[in-house]
């Protein structure tokens, strides 16, 4: 087995670039019987801190 790494770019100008149109995202989680339960969540503008913001 390898012990190497991919080095992960950030660029957050190309993700908001990609995501500034979106309106509605969801939220999948599995409950404790594999079930899975999604809610949409509308999204604002990205903060000033770099950070994606969500309300449901």
């Amino acid at each position: 087995m390898s012990d190497t790494q991919t080095p992960v770019t950030h660029d957050l100008g190309k993700l908001f670039e990609k995501i500034k149109d979106v309106r509605i995202a969801m939220l999948s989680t599995y409950d404790e019987q594999h079930a899975l339960h999604s809610r949409p969540m509308g999204t604002i503008k990205p903060g000033t801190d770099g950070a994606l913001y969500f309300f449901t």
